[in-house]
């Protein structure tokens, strides 16, 4: 069994025989290798889409990584290049999002609004943010905060 990121699916072998379990509402979960994988609807480019979401934490919130991989189409050599450039994947910044209990599934991009939609610990968030100096940027620091907030 594996994620294959690019395309957005699931693959495991039966049989000797391939099968692909693509991420459809009836689909809720997916565990294997130790990492965990629900389908949820999220927002990415302006369109809402179903899509398997690796687990990163949970507690009163999950936080969840939707793995992004950009394929890049072979391309001819340019003037003064000796060969052309091969086609490639290559890895992009990862999506974070974070689901409340029953509530929807938010994108992680802006600290304060983050912080400011956990209303019944708003102020323990804003001092551990700036006491750890975390930053929406860092990947590692989203992550930070939401561990932090399912310990309280």
């Amino acid at each position: 069994m594996r994620y294959n990121i690019y395309n957005d699916y699931i693959e495991f072998e039966q049989k000797s025989q391939t099968y692909i379990l693509d991420p459809e509402p009836r689909v809720k979960k997916v565990t294997f290798d130790s990492k965990t994988f629900f389908v949820l609807k999220y927002d990415y480019k302006g369109k809402s889409k179903f899509g398997y979401l690796q687990m990163l934490d949970s507690g009163k919130v999950m936080l969840l990584a939707k793995k992004m991989l950009l394929y890049r189409e072979w391309q001819p050599a340019k003037a003064l290049e000796s060969s052309p450039t091969a086609a490639n994947y290559t890895s992009s910044p990862d999506l974070y999002v974070y689901k409340v209990e029953n509530g929807d599934v938010v994108r992680i991009e802006k600290l304060k609004k983050m912080i400011e939609s956990f209303p019944d610990k708003r102020e323990e968030l804003a001092q551990f943010a700036t006491k750890e100096k975390i930053s929406t940027k860092k990947e590692e620091d989203p992550i930070k905060l939401i561990k932090h907030y399912n310990s309280l």
